[in-house]
């Protein structure tokens, strides 16, 4: 049995290794260069009110996923396409709280009280 299983045990130890080796860092002319052969792009914190307010550009081309984070201490927002409101779209929390959203389409957030919203782009 220990030889069944240690024989199993290789080719995953392989496909670990050959995973680990095809993730290479890399930049180009969008971002800077991090582990995973990923680049990450970050902009200025925006000031989102009670309607919704681009936070993040669509990067058809580039973007894996947009991250906004609420940089403002007090009020929540919530974050997701241009029909975000107070009743829809992810909801990010004062002080912090973050979402990481799967997409190249643009990012809107909203607060009903006010808030800032940073948003870092994590690019092919």
């Amino acid at each position: 049995m220990k030889t069944i299983k240690n024989c199993l045990f290789v080719p995953s130890l392989a496909l670990i290794i050959a995973a680990a080796l095809a993730l290479t860092a890399h930049a180009d002319d969008y971002g800077t260069p991090i582990a995973g052969g990923t680049a990450i792009v970050t902009h200025p914190d925006v000031t989102v009110s009670a309607s919704a307010t681009l936070v993040c550009p669509a990067n058809v081309n580039h973007r894996l996923s947009a991250i906004p984070q609420n940089t403002g201490t007090t009020n929540g927002a919530r974050c997701g396409d241009a029909n975000v409101s107070a009743t829809q779209g992810v909801l990010i929390t004062a002080g912090g709280g973050s979402a990481s959203l799967s997409t190249s389409s643009p990012v809107y957030c909203y607060s009903a009280s006010g808030t800032t919203v940073g948003c870092t782009e994590v690019l092919r």
